[in-house]
């Protein structure tokens, strides 16, 4: 059964999984540092700290969640942008399994960070 293919499973040629786990780590740090810049920004234009509370209902999981939310908007931007959709989907693969790849650094980095902690 090793040699059949499974109806419903589309497999990401091998050229493009380096290229979009790649992408997924640059963008990773890109939506990090954005969602960072916003909580510091929001931190520091308020004067009460109930805003900054607020945002992140004291759990920084709070902010990985964020980061996740964004790492995912990044990659369907990005995948639009490049014109790479009709491609991929003209190799029999779905965007949602393009973006699922491409959000795997996003989840292993944001699980390290939380472990870490």
């Amino acid at each position: 059964m090793s040699g059949t293919r499974v109806p419903g499973v589309m497999r990401i040629p091998a050229r493009y999984v380096g290229t979009l786990l790649i992408r997924g780590m640059a963008i990773w740090v890109l939506s990090r540092l954005m969602v960072v810049a916003l909580y510091m920004f929001i931190g520091a234009s308020s004067d009460d700290r109930e805003t900054v509370a607020a945002f992140t209902q004291g759990s920084p999981a709070i902010l990985a969640i964020w980061t996740l939310a964004l790492s995912v908007v990044l990659i369907v931007f990005d995948l639009h942008r490049r014109h790479e959709v009709m491609l991929l989907n003209n190799l029999g693969v779905v965007t949602a399994h393009a973006v699922l790849l491409g959000t795997v650094p996003s989840v292993v980095m944001e699980t390290a960070m939380a472990i870490l902690r």
